[in-house]
C-alpha cells in the first residue's frame, strides 16, 4: 500500500515489475492485492495478481482487488495521478481486477494518462472500472487508454463512469455467467453536465452461458 505522507506530499512515482501477489491458503486472502494512494506517476508491468475466488470464503464470491489507485486533489494535497501504466499484467478471480478512481474527499481530482495495455483479466466480476455513477463531473477522469487486452468477468469487462477522452480498442471480452452482462458500458452523467466522449473500436465482444438479466455487448447509459 502506497501512499503520500499525511495525504499532503506524493509519492514521486511507483515502478512494480515481475511482482507476484497471490495467497496459498485456502480460506484466508488479501482485500486488495496493490493499492497506491496519491502517486503521479506508476508504471506495473510483468506482473501478476491472484484475488482468489473460494467457494466458501466468502461464499461464490471473488475474495479481493487486483490493483486499486487513488487519486487526490483538494487543498491539503494538490497531486493528481498522471501517467498511469499498467501492461503485460495477468489478474485472476478478483471482484475488480484494476480500479482506477477519486478519493471521496477529493474537490477536483482529475486522473488522467491512465494506459491499460496487454493485460489478461480472467474470471473477475469487472475487468476495468473507471469511476463512480455518483462522482460529480468535475472529477471525471479523462485520457484512458485501454488496449490489447482479453477480458472475462461475470459483471461488466469495462466499466467506463462520467469521464471523457477515453479510448477502447483491439480488446477480446468474455462475458461468463452471472445475472446482467455489459461487455463494455460507458455511463455519462449528461444531466448534470458531464460529457463523456471516447472511441470504441476493433473489440470482440461475446457473451456464454446462461444471465437471469441483460446482457449488452457495449451498454451507452445517461442518467440524473
Amino acid at each position: 500500500n502506497a501512499t503520500a505522507s499525511g495525504w499532503k506530499q506524493p509519492n514521486s512515482g511507483l515502478l512494480l515489475e515481475r511482482v507476484e501477489v497471490s495467497n496459498a491458503v485456502d480460506d484466508a486472502c488479501f482485500a486488495t492485492c496493490v493499492q497506491i494512494d496519491s502517486t503521479p506517476t506508476a508504471k506495473i508491468i510483468n506482473s501478476s495478481f491472484n484475488g482468489f475466488m473460494l467457494d466458501t470464503y466468502p461464499a461464490g464470491t471473488r475474495a479481493g482487488k487486483g490493483i486499486k489507485i487513488i487519486s487526490r486533489y483538494n487543498t491539503n494535497n494538490n497531486v493528481k495521478g498522471t501517467d498511469i501504466n499498467i501492461s503485460d499484467c495477468v489478474f485472476f478471480q478478483c471482484t475488480t481486477s484494476i480500479d482506477i478512481n477519486n478519493d471521496s474527499t477529493s474537490t477536483n481530482n482529475f486522473c488522467e494518462g491512465v494506459h491499460i495495455d496487454g493485460c489478461t483479466l480472467l474470471n473477475c466480476n469487472i475487468g476495468i472500472k473507471a469511476g463512480e455513477i455518483s462522482t460529480s463531473p468535475a472529477n471525471g477522469i479523462p485520457g484512458w487508454f485501454i488496449q490489447g487486452c482479453h477480458i472475462t468477468a461475470t459483471d461488466y469487462g469495462i466499466d467506463i463512469q462520467n469521464h471523457a477522452q477515453f479510448v477502447i480498442e483491439n480488446n477480446l471480452i468474455y462475458g461468463v455467467g452471472g445475472t446482467t452482462f455489459s461487455a463494455i458500458r460507458v455511463y455519462g452523467n449528461v444531466d448534470a453536465g458531464s460529457q463523456t466522449n471516447g472511441l470504441i473500436s476493433d473489440n470482440s465482444l461475446l457473451a456464454v452461458g446462461s444471465y437471469s438479466g441483460n446482457t449488452y455487448g457495449v451498454n451507452l447509459l445517461g442518467g440524473d
